[in-house]
């Protein structure tokens, strides 16, 4: 692997930042990208996103289905103060006529943690309401998605995001 660092960036108040990589042409690997912040003072409040899926992935069935994302496990060690947490997709359908869904399942227990739908024939990330009570130590987490009805769902982006306080 090769580290590439970008030069200093500007950053705007109450705006979110990802990090994403694109290659136009051939294959590539992606081992780990993270957007580091230099800050003065104290620390409050921070939000971790664990990305799931490493491309956009389809489904023409309406059942779920895993479509390439990692088995994530989760150790509350690692995540102290936890406040919240989501689950959050980009998601659209074909025709606009079904809706694409998109959950957050414990692959562990075979239960569903989330679920987020739209209609829209344009990407639209949608946000689950706070799961935090439903994430388990030691409990591993994929996402799966499905299509409403006919035609075809998509996902461009899936993750969970833990919001700490306090630490």
């Amino acid at each position: 692997p090769i580290l590439v660092r970008s030069g200093a960036i500007t950053l705007s108040n109450n705006t979110e930042y990802h990090v994403k990589a694109y290659r136009a042409v051939g294959n590539g690997l992606l081992s780990g990208a993270r957007l580091v912040i230099k800050q003065s003072g104290t620390i409050t409040k921070t939000a971790t996103y664990i990305d799931f899926l490493p491309k956009i992935v389809s489904r023409g069935a309406n059942t779920y289905t895993n479509q390439e994302s990692i088995n994530w496990p989760h150790d509350a060690d690692l995540y102290d103060g936890i406040t919240a947490a989501y689950f959050e997709a980009s998601i659209r359908h074909s025709t606009g006529s079904y809706s694409a869904y998109a959950e957050l399942w414990n692959s562990s227990d075979s239960s569903q943690i989330a679920e987020v739908s739209d209609a829209s024939t344009t990407f639209v990330r949608k946000r689950s309401a706070d799961i935090k009570a439903s994430l388990a130590d030691g409990k591993k987490y994929m996402v799966r998605i499905k299509n409403g009805g006919g035609n075809t769902g998509y996902s461009q982006q899936a993750s969970l995001i833990i919001v700490q306080e306090n630490f």
